[in-house]
């Protein structure tokens, strides 16, 4: 081992013990060596036991240390450590600039183990509430964990549309013609991808690759294929096609699961319009190339949900618990947005960490709902997302939530849980006669955490016997339900609600994602919950 990784695993020792809160002197020693060995000239692997030990900070029980690794390739003590402190934890402290003892902070106050769960407890403004997290150190450790999770190679559909905007304002410059268009997984838009692929004419594609190097870190060329790396960590493809085979090579190289039940024609095709007619099928719409359809040829595209038929906002954050914008703000900024009403949805009371509402809170909130109700031609439904507790039961009693013109049930806390407890949990909950959505069904955070185990036929089942619809939660961190279940959940009845879950006025954008997600599974307008107008949702939401 070379003095560097020797050092690292002395850091790395510093940091958990001192995570742990142990003995200061002895974290103080093991931060020195790690600095000690990396000025060293020469590698401590050659040196004998009397040359180890003469080194300023290495004594003894160091030495020993170092040959253990030198040894057996591993620390005793450091794995003592590392055994003790949960994995989403060891990975926190890799980042710079937060330290053991505030990851101990987070992990105390908010349950935070995970680099996944610090990034979405960022975005809604979970730190802002400790002792030393103000909002620029939010936005710094937010900029420090997407370059860490990014230069792993996988990336959430939300980036790579944003890099690839970036990519093409670039590209435009150099081919003001530009007649590219995505494809691949990209066109797909899979939630979570390796790549932003294009195709593009073959000579533009020969244009792109005369300022490769200008425009990637690396690259490589061949087979009329253009391989890059874009700033640094983002994997970029393009094809090369002629009118000719246009349509052919754009079905070919979008890609999907359908092509599983259907041979390729051997004819080129100039559009994929061409494709699908020599298929006798119907244009199947990219983003649905991937559903398992029993008769393709029943899919009709114009049934599909579109962001336009939208009519209500559900699922909404304000600063009475962990929002950003005041009430006012977030209904004027969707009254602005031509929405018919608006559904407020803050934490419910166990929800400390999100400053949850009290019952007497509520009562403050609701007047302010009536208020703002007298006084404008745009309707605010009140709501809560109600914490489920770990039994199933719901935050509030039912008196309380009797009075709340919505209530959606989320899993927040406790989320290490078996199938079977995760499911019977998430059932009584759904049962409760005064729950209309369940929110966020696994709790996943997509490249961040898995979400807990359930049996998700039994859920849907349940909804579909008690009336509740389940959320479609649009943040694209969480996408969740996972559009594979949504044609399921539309078999036996259940409504999909496509939620933003903002937290800001920034946060209704989300809501592009939602209906990304909701396409991909096939849903139908007539399928979704808030493209019912007004007085139809408070209705449909009255008749349970």
């Amino acid at each position: 081992m070379t003095n560097k990784e020797i050092g690292s695993k002395f850091q790395e020792l510093a940091q958990l013990m001192e995570f742990h809160g142990e003995n200061p002197f002895k974290i103080r020693t093991y931060q020195n060596v790690y600095a000690t060995l990396r000025k060293l000239n020469e590698e401590v692997g050659t040196l004998t036991e009397e040359q180890l030990q003469s080194i300023k900070g290495i004594g003894s029980a160091v030495a020993g240390k170092i040959r253990e690794l030198e040894d057996h390739g591993e620390m005793r003590t450091l794995r003592k450590y590392q055994d003790m402190t949960p994995a989403g934890v060891q990975e926190m402290l890799t980042i710079r600039g937060l330290g053991p003892k505030k990851i101990r902070m987070l992990y105390d106050h908010l349950q935070i183990e995970s680099v996944g769960e610090l990034r979405y407890a960022i975005l809604e403004n979970r730190l802002l509430e400790l002792p030393g997290f103000g909002v620029k150190t939010q936005e710094d450790i937010l900029q420090k964990i997407q370059y860490f999770q990014e230069a792993k190679g996988q990336f959430r559909l939300a980036t790579l549309d944003v890099v690839a905007e970036r990519l093409l304002t670039r590209i435009k410059a150099i081919v003001p013609e530009w007649e590219g268009q995505p494809t691949g997984d990209f066109r797909r838009r899979m939630q979570v991808l390796s790549e932003i692929a294009f195709l593009v004419p073959t000579v533009q594609l020969k244009q792109i690759g005369t300022w490769a190097s200008e425009l990637f870190t690396s690259y490589q060329q061949s087979n009329g294929e253009l391989a890059g790396i874009f700033d640094e960590i983002y994997p970029v493809r393009f094809y090369g096609a002629d009118d000719a085979n246009w349509g052919s090579e754009l079905a070919k190289t979008t890609g999907g699961h359908m092509w599983e039940s259907f041979e390729m024609p051997a004819q080129p095709f100039q559009s994929e319009a061409e494709v699908f007619n020599a298929l006798q099928l119907p244009y199947i719409t990219p983003e649905c190339r991937d559903l398992r359809i029993p008769d393709y040829s029943t899919f009709d595209p114009d049934a599909l949900i579109r962001a336009s038929d939208i009519k209500g906002m559900i699922h909404v954050h304000t600063t009475y618990s962990d929002g950003i914008n005041s009430l006012d703000e977030m209904a004027a900024a969707a009254k602005s947005s031509g929405y018919e009403y608006l559904v407020i949805t803050d934490h419910s009371k166990s929800a400390v960490y999100a400053n949850g509402l009290t019952v007497d809170r509520l009562r403050n909130q609701w007047d302010a709902i009536d208020a703002w109700n007298r006084n404008h031609a745009f309707t605010i439904l009140k709501g809560i997302e109600c914490d489920i507790l770990t039994d199933g039961s719901m935050d509030y009693d039912s008196d309380v939530l009797r009075e709340f013109e919505v209530v959606i049930a989320s899993i927040h806390a406790q989320l290490k849980m078996d199938e079977e407890k995760a499911t019977n949990r998430l059932i009584r909950a759904i049962e409760h006669p005064n729950v209309h959505i369940l929110g966020h069904l696994t709790g996943r955070l997509l490249l961040s955490r898995a979400g807990y185990p359930v049996n998700h036929q039994k859920v849907i089942d349940a909804c579909a016997s008690n009336q509740v619809s389940i959320e479609l939660n649009a943040n694209p961190f969480r996408l969740d339900i996972d559009w594979t279940w949504i044609p399921y959940a539309c078999d036996k009845g259940v409504r999909i609600a496509i939620n933003p879950d903002a937290h800001s006025v920034r946060g209704y954008e989300d809501i592009t994602y939602g209906i990304t997600a909701a396409r991909k599974a096939g849903l139908k307008r007539s399928e979704c919950l808030n493209v019912l107008g007004k007085q139809d949702f408070i209705d449909y939401i009255r008749s349970k």
